[in-house]
């Protein structure tokens, strides 16, 4: 590393680093020794211990970090004196440059270690002044900025070692306006040697010696020069204003992970492996138990009792009724009901063939993600209904596969206008009314990687909302100089600031009004300006740029350098597109802010928007289109030029999805002949007659499963529609609505639609009536699953007493 930083800088850093801290570092605790500061009990303490022995380097560092008031355990973490590298767990370090100290202080251990991005990279260095020298190669060589929690203590420390200069040596002139290094200091007494430090203010403002110092005080003694004329420039990366010129160049490192899919994907996957990734097993069992559980749960309410027909739903039949609903997405019909139409055979579907109409509406109707009895639910969260499917949905994300390196944020609508205390109105939205939802997908393809659902404020009030987003947002990219775009409602300096120190870049439009902008005239709204003119500032690491389009367009990035250009596309006088000459940070923000629209645009084509009044269903859609388009992109991306040739868009690949998820699961959703009786045999004939069939005998030559027996009568006390005549053209309905159907299924039936004139075929009953004889209706037998199993002759009773 020390080789590293010579190549880089020209300094031989140990050899500078130890010559100057001996000196340097007794000097600051004599500072704080004589000089009457207010001091902290801990400060006092470890004061004393450096005083009796300790070592004055780290003593030092710990009176500086206890001065400005920063933390400690940003800078220092203790473990046990034994400890070597792989004891120390890395999960608590932070992810900035650190000391690991094997021991209880940093005054009385023997031995250090270097972290970086919470990695152990030096062990067993055997004094502190080799751990701290390490530890700003580190942040010199990974272009680290300093957490904003050390900010102060770190900019010291640089600027007392001059790691910027050319050369370090004895003498120089940063040793010399410290003014402590002549032998007449050495010898004077403590309260002269104060004065000496602070002889120009104590003459000119006649300052108190009893007065706490000023930060600010401070370090202008500490690093301005006497002679200097304020022409001196503050360090880089701590500029108190904008400057237009004389720019530095930004270094700005490769994003350091890799790009696709990070599980095992076969090329070849079919999009239901590839669905699979996020749908897991363990996925489908979650809403299978929590379905079941929602539908025992409200039977159980006796003002229910009489519900529509329902058996425990299975996980073939789930997969069933998603790939059910994603195919009502891509085949858009006006109304639910219209996917089972049997009338007018140009509109008939192919839904009646894989689930029945009413089974349909029963999943639909008791769909739950979560167990509403759940003692260990945290209710006072406003998601708690689908906590859970949300957490799982998001590891399941960002497990399946890592982005390129540049993500946009942006807020994205589920529409949705009932009830809902969280419910937003964005009027410049296309999706005016719904659940808004922050999301950071990937610029190029619209992957969703992390996404955080907005239920109001948090607390009494909530400031920085949008700042705390990003960051959250962003968390789980913390070192990997991920790049991020935005629009103006995110930006901010102390966002960017901070994003900076975790290793996090950004690229944002900004709003005039925003706090640390530039104020220089040229540089805001009321600039005059030739269209397509721009302006550049910069900030320490910050650059502004200010670009005259149609309107006037500001940009901020924390990693894009002043001077490079890029271009744009525009029109000009009417004509074509023509290329306009631009700051690269302008030109990159125009490629990068795209991810979210797409990802909007994709999801809107064939997303499921059937009406609901709970709002959580409409998210869970929403989630599930997300979760088919990221499983796209995952397939997309490892099977290249076969899959676009097999697959030509992401429509295709959907109805494939939806295909392989559909099990056809009953043949009673479809009107089914039951085969005709085989012929008797001529010795049948011939023998005497035989007793009826048993109703299993019966039920076998049908070739249906015996099932529970039905009984069919008076069910119902207010008449309703018979199921068999909705089935039917109207030509050949019995009549209106009625009272009779079947008691175990609910099922409104007339006794005509269950015997109808048939005299070639089916068990005859005679009426009393008129003397016609009745047969069992065909699509009754495939409408009652278990019609095989009737007794007969309780039939032709019930029909006698209604006659």
């Amino acid at each position: 590393m020390r080789l590293h930083f010579k190549e880089l800088t020209g300094v031989q850093l140990d050899a500078s680093f130890g010559e100057s801290t001996a000196t340097k570092f007794r000097r600051i605790l004599q500072y704080f020794q004589f000089g009457k500061t207010e001091s902290s009990s801990e400060a006092r303490t470890i004061l004393s211990q450096a005083l009796a022995g300790g070592e004055e380097t780290s003593a030092a560092v710990l009176m500086l970090v206890a001065h400005f008031k920063e933390q400690q355990d940003k800078i220092f973490i203790n473990v046990d004196d034994t400890a070597i590298g792989v004891d120390v767990d890395t999960t608590k370090l932070p992810w900035t440059p650190c000391i690991v100290v094997c021991g209880n202080s940093p005054l009385t251990a023997k031995m250090f270690m270097v972290a970086v991005d919470q990695v152990i990279v030096n062990e067993q260095l055997p004094c502190f002044t080799k751990a701290l020298e390490m530890m700003f190669c580190s942040y010199y060589l990974h272009n680290i900025d300093y957490p904003v929690a050390l900010a102060a203590t770190l900019e010291f420390l640089q600027s007392m070692e001059d790691f910027d200069g050319d050369e370090i040596s004895e003498g120089s002139d940063f040793e010399e306006f410290l003014g402590f290094l002549d032998d007449d200091f050495e010898r004077a007494e403590p309260i002269d040697r104060l004065r000496r430090m602070f002889e120009d203010d104590i003459i000119a403002n006649e300052v108190d010696l009893a007065d706490p110092i000023d930060r600010d005080l401070w370090l202008g003694h500490m690093f301005e020069d006497e002679d200097s004329d304020d022409d001196n420039e503050e360090f880089k990366g701590f500029e108190s204003d904008w400057k237009t010129e004389n720019y530095h160049h930004n270094r700005r490192s490769a994003f350091n992970r890799k790009p696709g899919v990070k599980v095992d994907l076969p090329a070849d996957a079919t999009p239901l492996q590839a669905f699979n990734q996020i749908f897991t097993e363990e996925l489908w069992a979650h809403l299978v138990s929590e379905t079941n559980n929602y539908s025992d749960q409200t039977h159980q309410t006796p003002s229910r009792a009489k519900m529509a027909r329902w058996s425990r739903v299975t996980v073939p039949e789930m997969k069933t009724f998603i790939g059910l609903c994603m195919g009502m997405g891509l085949m858009v019909l006006p109304v639910r009901r219209d996917y089972w139409r049997q009338s007018k055979h140009l509109f008939r579907t192919q839904f009646p063939r894989n689930m029945s109409r009413d089974r349909f509406v029963a999943i639909w109707r008791y769909l739950h993600l979560q167990n509403n009895q759940a003692a260990d639910v945290n209710r006072g969260d406003k998601l708690w209904k689908m906590r859970w499917f949300l957490n799982y949905i998001t590891a399941r994300l960002q497990a399946l596969y890592e982005v390129d390196g540049n993500v946009s944020v942006d807020e994205s609508m589920i529409k949705f206008k009932g009830r809902l205390a969280f419910r937003q109105y964005l009027p410049m939205k296309p999706t005016k009314w719904g659940v808004k939802v922050w999301v950071m997908s990937e610029s190029s393809t619209g992957y969703v990687t992390n996404f955080q659902i907005y239920a109001g404020r948090e607390g009494s009030t909530e400031k920085g909302l949008a700042h705390r987003v990003v960051m959250d947002l962003a968390r789980p990219y913390y070192g990997s100089h991920l790049s991020v775009y935005m629009d103006n409602f995110y930006t901010g300096v102390s966002l960017f600031e901070e994003m900076k120190s975790h290793g996090l870049y950004a690229c944002c439009t900004v709003r005039a009004n925003r706090a640390g902008l530039p104020k220089n005239e040229r540089l805001t709204k009321k600039a005059s300006m030739g269209k397509h003119e721009f302006r550049v500032a910069q900030k320490g690491e910050l650059t502004f740029c200010i670009w005259q389009d149609t309107k006037t367009v500001m940009v901020l990035s924390n990693h894009h350098n002043p001077t490079q250009t890029g271009t744009v596309n525009r029109r000009r006088d009417g004509a074509n597109h023509v290329q306009v000459v631009v700051p690269t940070s302008l030109a990159d923000y125009q490629k990068y802010m795209k991810g979210v629209d797409l990802l909007d645009q994709m999801v809107g084509y064939y997303g499921f928007q059937h009406r609901s009044k709970k709002w959580w269903r409409r998210v869970f859609f929403f989630f599930l289109a997300v979760s088919c388009y990221n499983a796209y992109i995952a397939a997309r991306s490892v099977g290249g030029t076969a899959f676009r040739n097999k697959y030509r868009g992401y429509k295709n690949w959907l109805e494939d999805l939806a295909e392989q998820l559909i099990t056809p699961l009953t043949t009673r959703a479809v009107p089914v002949t039951p085969p005709p009786p085989p012929p008797p045999s001529p010795s049948s004939l011939s023998a005497s007659p035989s007793p009826p069939p048993t109703p299993s005998s019966s039920a076998g030559s049908r070739g249906h499963t015996p099932l529970p027996q039905h009984d069919c009568g008076k069910v119902y006390d207010k008449r309703k529609q018979c199921r068999e005549c909705q089935l039917v053209p109207d030509n050949e309905k019995v009549g209106g609505p009625t009272v009779y159907g079947c008691k175990q299924c609910n099922l409104p039936l007339h006794i005509e639609c269950i015997f109808k004139i048939n005299p070639d075929q089916g068990t005859k009953v005679k009426r009393k009536d008129k003397g016609r004889q009745y047969a069992v209706n065909p699509r009754v037998l495939s409408l009652i699953s278990n019609v095989a199993n009737f007794e007969w002759t309780e039939l032709k009773d019930m029909m006698s007493e209604r006659v």
